[in-house]
């Protein structure tokens, strides 16, 4: 882990954390099987995660990034929260 040091978010620039975790391959503990990069800010958790899986002959099996790209309530294809039909605040 690295930081804190400036990471990029939808509201730009924070402090936050670099993580890089590295997946041994199970028949060889020597090879890297893949590995996960993910950059987290406090309060927002994880706005950027890259996930690089390896086969030994080739370079590049399967790369999956995903980045936080809003932070506005309703920004997403979620549905508004409504009152709890059964809460007292009515």
């Amino acid at each position: 882990m690295w930081g804190p040091l400036p990471v990029k978010t939808p509201t730009g620039e924070a402090q936050g954390y670099v993580v890089l975790q590295k997946i041994t391959d199970d028949s060889d503990p020597k090879l890297v099987a893949g590995t996960v990069e993910s950059h987290i800010v406090p309060c927002l958790e994880t706005v950027y995660r890259v996930f690089v899986q390896s086969i030994p002959q080739y370079q590049t099996a399967t790369r999956i990034e995903s980045r936080l790209t809003a932070m506005n309530h309703g920004s997403g294809p979620e549905p508004e929260i409504g009152k709890y039909p059964g809460s007292a605040n009515k």
